[in-house]
């Protein structure tokens, strides 16, 4: 896979520590070849032990993503290993997964017509030893929606509702829940392309 007509030029291989399919999609679409390998982190735990005074939805999704990329990296000690992760910060509080269709409709509901951010963040890792942290954000307005429209979109979403942060899966249906959007598409999809690329190249890890 790190052959003549590759992007990548290391003799070590590249992983990503993370189980998002969307997130792989990105970063083979870039011509990186890498393997995946979860972590087995609790993300909530690391959540809960922050301290307050710096308890922020950027920092939060920053240690997330160093916690599974050092996770990986364990397994994998000449690797480059990818760590990410995201959060969502609507009214000054971290939005998380709902589990029922009834908090599903409540938090659309709260979340019409207004913005919220996406803090998308990266860790690299090699050897055991965060080499690059980086966090990206992007904003979200919502368009304004009737309760029709929001169980309108609940029926045609499914199981959707339950499998992202937001209720929604920006590259799919979520997308009509929308009026405008200000960031770049992979920092929406979890998984900011350009602090990687710029990494990788500057560490001599690209053909060009």
């Amino acid at each position: 896979m790190t052959g003549s007509k590759s992007i990548w030029s290391a003799k070590e291989p590249l992983v990503l520590a993370s189980q998002s399919t969307i997130r792989a999609e990105l970063l083979k679409k870039v011509g990186f070849p890498f393997f995946v390998e979860t972590a087995d982190i609790d993300e909530r735990k690391i959540e809960n032990e922050l301290n307050s005074d710096t308890k922020t939805t950027q920092k939060i999704a920053l240690a997330l993503a160093e916690a599974k990329a050092l996770a990986v990296s364990q397994n994998n000690p000449d690797a480059w290993v990818i760590g990410a992760d995201q959060t969502l910060e609507f009214e000054n509080n971290i939005l998380h997964k709902v589990a029922t269709r009834q908090e599903a409709e409540t938090q659309l509901l709260s979340m019409s017509g207004k913005a919220h951010e996406l803090h998308s963040a990266i860790a690299v890792v090699r050897e055991n030893k965060t080499v690059s942290l980086n966090v990206e954000t992007a904003v979200l307005n919502m368009r304004p929606l009737s309760r029709h429209d929001i169980q309108t979109y609940c029926d045609l979403a499914g199981d959707v509702l339950f499998q992202s942060v937001g209720c929604y899966q920006f590259e799919g249906l979520g997308r009509h829940l929308f009026e405008s959007v200000d960031g770049q598409e992979d920092v929406i999809l979890g998984l900011p392309l350009n602090p990687i690329i710029k990494f990788f190249r500057s560490a001599g890890c690209l053909t060009f």
